[in-house]
């Protein structure tokens, strides 16, 4: 049989029908050539999928065979680094893996409230990687409240959610840096774009505040986008040399009802570096005291637990005041104590009497996890310095607890720390900064 692109007449009607077989014939060799293109594009720059789930081009059968056993449905219940990180991880895991198969599939966001906004910020980052495959879900009116307010439902490539207000949701808007970005002005680096969110960041706590009828000082005010710029530094080495590091903050405060009727303001804050972990970054350290001693440090203890190792020891030396990759940073007021101090702020907010509402933070580095939870979600001063030993001595000679310290089954190509406390009104003229 002749090829239908020369099997017509030649008349002036025939002569226009192959002009426009000819155009759709270049326009469906361009549009092969643009999806070439995408997929080439997405393999190559799929380092945060592939980083979480390493074999996930080669394991595409048995992914496809469970996907199919739950009706191409992904279900995410407790859905949180604070509550659950392993099975969090896991489920991160499995979309990744999902990605790479190429079929359509649904994800379930099971939890009526958002637990932590850490999940969903690496899921977002996640999705800047994937194939549109994603065919929808279910979710709670709450979440999708807060997602919205937040920011995330765009970065997640969600549609429009069938909710008419956010009022009740004080957000920390989601601002992400990937390295060096351009802008209508030109590059913004690093330092403009750190400084331009860490002044974002102690509005939205001031707002949160002011919404309780208090207010962060002047000095606290400098205290809190200070404190954030040098978490946010820590990015800067997670990054190879030539590039300025990738971050990604947000949070929200929402009002939610106890069970005896008084109102609880929950506050979530989550920030999200990628490249080189804490423990990586804080073995390239400038300065070899340092260096020294979170190595002595760690290979003391690295046979204390089966639970943890040399990497989760080396993490937990990046709460430690005056530790840092950069080196001792003497002549700066807050110097190399970014995170001891972000601890701070958590527990100075959210200082509360009730046994069930106390800070948390999660940080989830590579495979290793640091809980900070009661007993162990403060910082003890120890010679005029911050640290947290994770023991009932707070002593780093003495091991630190495998239930706070711990290596995880799957590894997070960079770093996630998820922050939740509660704001009592009653505590607050106490505590804040």
């Amino acid at each position: 049989m002749p090829n239908r692109r020369y099997f017509v007449n030649r008349t002036k009607e025939g002569a226009a029908n192959r002009l426009n077989l000819r155009r759709f014939d270049r326009k469906r060799r361009r549009k092969r050539r643009l999806q070439v293109r995408e997929i080439v594009r997405r393999k190559q720059s799929q380092a945060l999928l592939n980083g979480l789930a390493p074999d996930r081009n080669s394991t595409q059968r048995a992914t496809l065979r469970k996907l199919s056993e739950r009706n191409n449905r992904i279900s995410l219940d407790c859905f949180s680094f604070l509550d659950s990180p392993e099975e969090t991880i896991l489920r991160l895991v499995e979309i990744a893996e999902v990605d790479a198969v190429g079929v359509k599939y649904s994800i379930d966001f099971e939890d009526e409230y958002c637990l932590d906004v850490g999940p969903y910020m690496l899921l977002g980052l996640m999705q800047q990687e994937m194939a549109e495959t994603c065919d929808g879900g279910k979710m709670s009116r709450p979440l999708m409240k807060v997602l919205e307010a937040v920011g995330l439902r765009t970065f997640l490539k969600m549609g429009l959610f069938p909710i008419n207000a956010v009022n009740d949701v004080l957000p920390v808007r989601l601002t992400t840096h990937s390295g060096i970005r351009q802008n209508r002005l030109g590059f913004e680096s690093h330092e403009s774009a750190k400084e331009r969110v860490a002044r974002r960041f102690s509005e939205s706590i001031n707002n949160w505040l002011m919404a309780l009828r208090f207010m962060l000082t002047n000095n606290g005010s400098d205290w809190v986008r200070s404190l954030l710029a040098e978490v946010l530094d820590n990015s800067r080495h997670a990054n190879p040399a030539d590039a300025d590091g990738g971050w990604s903050v947000a949070g929200f405060m929402v009002a939610r009802e106890r069970a005896d009727g008084t109102p609880r303001f929950i506050c979530h804050i989550g920030i999200v570096t990628l490249g080189a972990t804490f423990a990586q970054s804080l073995l390239n350290s400038e300065e070899p005291k340092i260096l020294s001693n979170i190595r002595s440090y760690a290979s003391a203890h690295k046979n204390s637990s089966e639970l943890y190792d040399y990497d989760a020891l080396i993490t937990t030396c990046a709460l430690m005041d005056k530790v840092s990759c950069e080196g001792t940073y003497a002549d700066r007021d807050i110097g190399g104590c970014g995170m001891s101090s972000l601890i701070n702020m958590m527990n100075g907010l959210g200082k509360s009497s009730r046994s069930d509402e106390q800070p948390e933070m999660a940080i989830i580095s590579g495979n290793s996890c640091l809980a900070l939870k009661p007993p162990y979600n403060q910082m003890e001063q120890v010679d005029q310095s911050y640290l947290q030993a994770f023991n009932v001595e707070q002593d780093l000679n003495q091991p630190p607890s495998d239930a706070h310290v711990y290596k995880l089954k799957h590894r997070v190509p960079g770093t996630v720390i998820s922050l939740r406390f509660t704001i009592d009104p009653n505590n607050l003229s106490e505590s804040v900064v």
